[in-house]
């Protein structure tokens, strides 16, 4: 967090030690204008680092304001970047509204590029971050509009942190209605740094950032900013920005001078006239629609400059462009006798890029009018007086997609693909992969399927199937474009690995091992030439061949793996700018070792491990549920089905009312598969879970089958023929199951215990012994489900009489994972067995 100006007179009453919420506060590090800022830790040991909160001053703070912080933390926590502070927390209590956020160790912008006497390209390198950050909180439909160098922190490494953003998108409602808080707070901005249309009232787009960034840059290459007014009023420094034009660099650096307090002028600030006066004079443009059509298109400027490329925001010249173009091939110009020739034919291309250039760019400011002009329509008196949601806005802007922009359909696809992208991450995969099916139909209508650009739709696509847990249309959609993307782009292009990425987990969950396999070195080798051996993308390869031999039953293996990078993930570096990715390999490695039923506290360390989730991904985050869930089998294996049914209606309890189809079917089955387990009453009907899952278009590929053989298995533990034997049907009609191994092998254990039920011995053991054949040619005990392979085996031998019976019960003896607790219920139906009694049944047992 930073300082601004003190505000005594107004700031909370608080003292250090003092606690709100789950947070203890420990001392003051800044003031803001809407309140102080104090660093804390959290009290009950659920977050270990330290956090900001930022305490709203009491003539701000109101009793409403609490629960608004509440309904906004779901919106906030999307906001995952490493350039952007996290929101952690937010709360009401004793009269004080707080916000908890990331605390970010460093100084602010002007502060760290002051005291390091940063050079220019080293200034434009920040500013390229610090837009990153922006551009990616666009595209979750969220505008800063209070962007200056206070409100950036750069750590020590160098690397940026914006900060502020969640307090921009909680206020956002209330400023939209002249609320209380808009009259006592006033208008939210920094004159020095506020577009002309936030002074002016008007509304806001996505142009206001653009414009404030115009400003830092401007700022960072003078040491000055853009307008100076004879009086430092506020009204003179608005009058200002509203009618003068900014001081050209020359006359600064001629001046030798910088404003105290800011990041001074660089070393060798005459690199900065020219392309990157003209950059910064373009983003400070008063009229909106003559600035960058976006933050993308401003970071594309400052990185050609970067690059010594021209930038669009120059009137472009033969004598410019040559000039550029000799830089770059100074000593090919020198040897060749043809530089008349060559200087023509690249000046050709150049042109030629550019106009391509300029089109895309051209798209690319359409679309972000257009939603710069959603975003401007968040009117609470538009919208029957209440505030409209994200999700709000994206349904009118669906609703009106194909007849708005039928004329163009460049745009439609451009807007398309933000669509998609956007429900992708509220997993409202319904729309999302009908909008993506439509963008790869028109992308391939327009430039036939070969296009890059057809394939970068594709991809997008592959990638929201990925999400929604289908991997035979991602292999479906990737696999006839693996070749295409290798000659297009190289054997060694992040487009290449990114194909990889995509690919190999979809072959390890369809079991199609080989194919599997024969990307695992092809897709490390890519890794670590493009990132380096020890850095964290290429360790994390590692993950995606853990998930390969998971599949394949190989557990030691895919331990043994997550473990070997364990030294990679754990490094400050890793958890600051990989949160989420170091939480998902441990969280892996956690899944493993519970598989494995190994001897460690892994109870213990799987409900620290979801708490720490929560703190740091709000509560809501998708990947608690996925843990929980196998921590609710592990106990299930261990025989404590109680608590394993405990697991489960924890998790229905949380889930949302309106969760998507993909998440609540498979939820309910578990659920009730639970209940029966642990032998209590059911509440929903099997039968009506098993007509949804087959109307269910969504539920396919593995997953749907999953759900299938969890409903057989209920079936086969009620006793309820009928059930199984629709399950079990279904299964059969399933084209993915034949060529999956781990799946077709649970199939043929159900199947094999329906026909023990039904007095066919002959047919059980056939299909037990393919399943004990099955763990066993796997080259390692597969724990609980082989014990539990063996013992059907062996209780079927001996319904049968067949001699083979006592070695099949020796063999399950030696299966027996030595870890679990005596008594375990498996043991009871082991002795039974042993006494030959057959009124306790192993169906459905797992």
């Amino acid at each position: 967090m930073s300082a601004a100006e003190p505000l005594p007179d107004e700031a909370p009453r608080i003292q250090g030690g003092d606690r709100l919420g789950a947070w203890r506060v420990q001392r003051r590090i800044g003031m803001g204008a809407m309140g102080e800022v104090w660093l804390a830790r959290r009290d009950d040991g659920l977050y270990e680092s330290e956090a900001a909160i930022k305490l709203l001053r009491a003539d701000v703070s109101g009793p409403g304001l609490g629960a608004r912080f509440a309904r906004e933390r779901a919106l906030l926590g999307r906001l995952h970047h490493p350039g952007i502070a996290r929101l952690l927390d937010a709360g009401h209590a004793e009269g004080q509204a707080y916000l908890v956020l990331e605390f970010i160790a460093g100084q602010t912008l002007s502060a760290h590029v002051a005291r390091r006497h940063l050079p220019v390209a080293e200034r434009v390198q920040l500013l390229i971050g610090i837009g990153q950050a922006v551009e990616y909180a666009h595209g979750q439909l969220i505008v800063h509009r209070d962007l200056k160098p206070g409100n950036v922190i750069v750590s020590e490494a160098g690397q940026p942190k914006l900060l502020d953003f969640g307090i921009a998108a909680m206020l956002e409602d209330e400023e939209a209605g002249d609320s209380a808080l808009t009259r006592v707070a006033g208008r939210r901005l920094t004159p020095a740094y506020a577009a002309p249309e936030q002074i002016l009232g008007a509304p806001l787009g996505v142009a206001a950032d653009v414009y404030a960034l115009g400003v830092m840059l401007y700022e960072l290459l003078s040491g000055e900013l853009p307008f100076r007014p004879e009086h430092d009023t506020r009204q003179a420094l608005e009058h200002a920005v509203l009618h003068t034009e900014p001081r050209r660099f020359a006359e600064l650096i001629a001046a030798g001078q910088a404003r105290a307090g800011g990041p001074g002028l660089p070393p060798d600030a005459r690199l900065a006239l020219g392309d990157l006066e003209a950059i910064c004079a373009k983003a400070l443009r008063k009229t909106p629609a003559e600035r960058y059509a976006s933050v993308r298109a401003l970071i594309d400027d400052l990185q050609c400059w970067l690059d010594h490329r021209p930038v669009s925001a120059r009137r472009e010249e033969w004598r410019y462009r040559a000039r550029l173009w000799l830089r770059r091939n100074r000593v090919a110009a020198l040897a060749a006798s043809g530089v008349l020739l060559a200087l023509s034919a690249g000046l050709a291309v150049s042109l030629w890029q550019r106009q391509r250039a300029e089109h895309e760019a051209e798209i690319a400011a359409q679309a972000t009018d257009y939603l710069g002009e959603l975003l401007a329509s968040a009117d609470p008196n538009t919208h029957g007086g209440k505030p409209p949601t994200v999700l709000d806005l994206l349904e009118r802007s669906r609703a009106e997609l194909d007849q708005r922009f039928a004329s163009q359909p460049e745009l439609q696809l451009r807007l398309y693909s933000v669509l998609t992208d956007t429900y992708r991450s509220l997993h409202r995969f319904d729309i999302a992969l009908g909008l993506g099916e439509r963008a790869l139909a028109l992308a391939r209508s327009l430039w036939g399927e070969r296009d890059p650009r057809s394939i970068e739709a594709a991809m997008d696509l592959a990638k929201a199937y990925t999400a929604q847990n289908n991997p035979t249309r991602v292999v479906a959609l990737a696999e006839p474009l693996q070749e295409r993307v290798r000659q297009l782009y190289g054997p060694s292009s992040d487009q290449y690995s990114e194909m990889i990425h995509v690919l190999l987990p979809a072959y390890a969950r369809l079991g199609r091992f080989a194919e599997a396999e024969a990307l695992v070195q092809p897709g490390r080798a890519i890794d670590e030439a493009l990132f380096g051996k020890q850095d964290f993308r290429s360790l994390y390869f590692s993950n995606y061949v853990h998930g390969l031999r998971v599949a394949q039953g190989r557990w030691r293996e895919a331990e043994a793996l997550l473990e070997q990078i364990r030294p990679g993930w754990q490094t400050p570096q890793a958890e600051a700018e990989y949160a989420t990715y170091v939480l998902t390999l441990r969280r892996n490695l956690l899944v493993v070792q519970m598989r494995r039923l190994k001897d460690a506290d892994l109870e213990g360390q799987a409900r620290a491990l979801m708490a720490e989730m929560d703190a740091k991904l709000g509560a809501a985050n998708e990947m608690r549920p996925a843990l929980q869930t196998e921590l609710a089998r592990y106990l299930g294996e261990r025989g404590e089905y109680r608590r394993a049914w405990a697991e489960h209606e924890a998790m229905d309890a949380a889930a949302p009312a309106q969760q998507y189809e993909t998440r609540r079917l498979p939820r309910q089955i578990a659920l009730l598969l639970a209940r029966a387990l642990a032998g209590q009453p059911l509440q929903l009907a099997p039968q009506a879970l098993a007509a949804q899952l087959q109307a269910s278009t969504l539920l396919v590929g593995p997953n749907r089958v999953e759900q299938w053989l969890r409903l057989a298995q209920l079936g086969l533990l009620l006793q309820d023929g009928g059930l199984a034997d629709q399950a079990l049907a279904a299964l059969q009609a399933e084209p993915s199951l034949a060529g999956n191994p781990p799946q077709r092998s649970r199939y043929e254990q159900l199947l094999g215990e329906r026909a023990r039920q039904r007095g066919e011995l002959g047919q059980a053991l056939t299909l037990l012994h393919r399943r004990a054949a099955y763990f066993d040619g796997l080259g390692e005990p597969q724990y609980l489900p082989h014990w539990l392979a063996q013992l059907d085996l062996a209780a079927t031998l001996l319904r049968a009489g067949k001699p083979e019976a006592a070695a099949a019960l020796a063999r399950a003896d030696a299966l027996r994972p030595a870890s679990l607790p005596p008594g375990h219920p498996l043991d009871q139906l082991r002795q039974a067995l042993g006494r030959q009694d057959f009124t306790a049944s192993l169906d459905g047992r797992l």
